[in-house]
């Protein structure tokens, strides 16, 4: 009889390689790995679009290392190919819409039609992608390292003021600081992913060792201020969203203290910051003394009229943004929010599969709290939902990117994991080992 090997938790996702057979099984090739690491590196450099040096150049570096990722996925497409899951198509639904438009849009949006329909053909490309490659707990873990390094290089690049990193944007007579030309929301958005993930780390590192690294706390500390100094409402709001999920919706007791203590400095510390930081506190000071949302408390209910006026089928393609454009007094604008952009364009025809499909994810995450990622997914997922409720990011890597992660988060749930050992029990050879313990599969 087979020995019966216990549940990693999530200290086997990021602490120290131990596995040596593939859980999934299937291994993913090396060179698939790379191109994904490489790629991973550049989704948060990818705003600034870091030319080839090429005057005119037609593709950003993050371009050229996400079309060789892609190239080298399909080469090994046979060995890779695995079946999305049902989100996939409730979200793909979108991209449905976009193509039946081809054939009713007006001459006038047909350009921006073609365009948007090109990039949503990468990112649902990159969600099944990144889907299938993140089934691999050991590149799941490499991942999130190499989005977090990326992340810190950005603000150290800030901090010494490294050319093409540093840009100013006026806001109400305020600098605002960001990367290059990149969204302050998107900007903080992204640093507070890398947060929660390096604070996941720290909580793993504690219940595995026992000790605490305390060097940890100087990225933390360099990417809070610059969450704080975008001057993101939304950044932050999402960044304590995530913070509070996961705290209270994990199912593991040990480290229990340390996540209380490392989540109150954080929240702390940015409370601390947004009174220290000028525009940090002139916009917390709009919001709470004088209502104002930077326009979103009159946006929002301009685009849910906008929708109610067209409940089915939308405005369609670029049409939404210029309606809404009028609002800021110039050619097009967004709603700021994702799904009200979905629903101005596509209706609720559009908006109901959408959002179906972020359930669906949503509670996959939930039920895989007990799994070896732990309670991070769903933290992850909470923390994009509502920056997508700020921000409307649809055509933002991010989060396709996050949200594959989000779904290939099921494949670790306990009782998969057991019969993912229970099946590799027989089949490892002498120097592949399954050991009991608390984490150790190797």
């Amino acid at each position: 009889m087979p020995h019966q090997a216990s549940i990693p938790q999530t200290r086997l996702l990021l602490n120290r390689p131990r596995t040596r057979v593939s859980l999934v099984g299937y291994a993913v090739p090396w060179f698939v790995r790379m191109t994904f690491y490489a790629f991973v590196f550049t989704i948060p450099l990818d705003s600034i679009g870091i030319s080839l040096g090429i005057p005119g150049a037609p593709f950003s570096v993050p371009q050229i290392l996400g079309l060789l990722f892609a190239l080298m996925f399909c080469f090994y497409i046979n060995r890779l190919a695995k079946f999305p899951p049902v989100a996939f198509f409730f979200l793909g639904f979108y991209y449905f819409l976009l193509i039946l438009h081809l054939g009713i849009t007006p001459d006038e949006h047909y350009r921006y039609l073609l365009r948007r329909l090109l990039q949503m053909s990468q990112l649902i490309a990159l969600f099944w992608m990144a889907f299938i490659v993140l089934m691999d707990p050991r590149i799941v873990r490499m991942s999130l390292k190499v989005f977090c390094g990326s992340c810190i290089f950005l603000c150290t690049a800030i901090l010494f003021q490294i050319p093409g990193f540093t840009a100013i944007e006026k806001f109400e007579d305020v600098g605002r600081e960001t990367f290059a030309n990149a969204d302050p929301n998107l900007f903080s958005f992204l640093l507070g992913l890398a947060v929660l993930v390096i604070f996941t780390i720290m909580v793993n590192q504690y219940q595995t060792d026992k000790k605490i690294n305390y060097l940890m706390f100087i990225p933390v500390l360099l990417l809070l201020y610059y969450i704080v100094a975008s001057g993101s409402r939304g950044g932050a709001l999402s960044f304590v969203s995530g913070i509070m999920v996961y705290l209270w919706a994990s199912k593991e007791s040990r480290g229990k203290h340390l996540k209380w203590g490392v989540s109150i400095f954080a929240l702390i510390l940015i409370i601390v910051l947004s009174l220290k930081v000028e525009l940090a506190e002139t916009r917390w000071q709009q919001s709470l003394l004088e209502g104002r949302l930077g326009n979103r408390e009159r946006l929002f209910p301009e685009a849910v009229k906008l929708t109610l006026m067209r409940p089915l089928l939308g405005w369609g393609p670029e049409k939404n943004l210029r309606l809404l454009g009028e609002f800021w007094g110039r050619m097009r604008g967004g709603p700021h929010n994702t799904f009200l952009f979905v629903s101005t364009e596509m209706g609720f025809v559009g908006l109901i599969p959408f959002a179906v499909g972020w359930v669906l994810i949503g509670i996959s995450c939930w039920r895989t709290r007990d799994g070896t990622l732990g309670n991070l997914p769903f933290a992850i997922f909470v923390l994009i939902l509502v920056a997508n409720n700020t921000v409307d990011m649809i055509y933002m890597k991010p989060t396709w990117f996050f949200l594959a992660l989000c779904a290939a988060s099921v494949a670790y749930s306990k009782k998969k994991f057991r019969r993912a050992l229970a099946s590799l029990s027989g089949e490892h050879s002498d120097r592949d080992q399954v050991t009991t313990g608390p984490y150790h599969v190797r």
